[in-house]
């Protein structure tokens, strides 16, 4: 599945005050960042860094709510996914181009 296919699938489960727009999934997705820290620091902590197939499931539930409210924000503003990443991936060649002409 691609991104634009997935944003489009996940408007049918959005299930927020759409009125006011990306505003309040900026707010769940700040709230879904922390959580996933939450949960990372805990494996850190108790598990020194190793993550067991429990540990990954929970982290990829975290990192699916975090896409879900990137996809909402964006289709909320008009934006597609797909012209998104492809933005922010020339953006990276960018940087590293320039990174790399200052190391020359």
């Amino acid at each position: 599945m691609d991104f634009n296919t997935y944003q489009e699938n996940i408007r049918l489960y959005a299930n927020y005050h759409k009125e006011l727009g990306p505003f309040s999934v900026i707010l769940d997705l700040i709230n879904n960042v922390g959580r996933l820290g939450d949960k990372l620091h805990i494996i850190l902590e108790e598990n020194e860094g190793t993550f067991t197939p429990e540990d990954k499931a929970k982290i990829s539930i975290s990192l699916g709510d975090i896409i879900n409210n990137i996809s909402n924000i964006s289709s909320d503003l008009g934006l597609k996914l797909n012209d998104i990443i492809a933005l922010n991936l020339k953006k990276l060649e960018m940087i590293q181009q320039k990174n790399e002409s200052l190391k020359s």
